[in-house]
């Protein structure tokens, strides 16, 4: 009887260690995400403004 109590104490406890890291891979996932998210929108701002640029060089090389 000892042995299955021990045995349901280590299931528990290891269980319990299994959902903590799950817990904290979600949390990491969701932030690496964010951070993807900000790195896309500053990509799509860098090459937007880039664009403006090149087309008020043209604009002024013709005027």
């Amino acid at each position: 009887m000892t042995d299955n109590k021990f045995g349901a104490e280590f299931f528990k406890k290891t269980a319990d260690e299994v959902f903590g890291l799950q817990a904290k891979w979600v949390e990491q996932s969701f932030k690496a995400m964010d951070e993807y998210n900000t790195l896309v929108k500053a990509n799509v701002k860098y090459w937007a403004d880039l664009q403006a640029d090149a087309r008020k060089l043209v604009t002024d090389a013709l005027s």
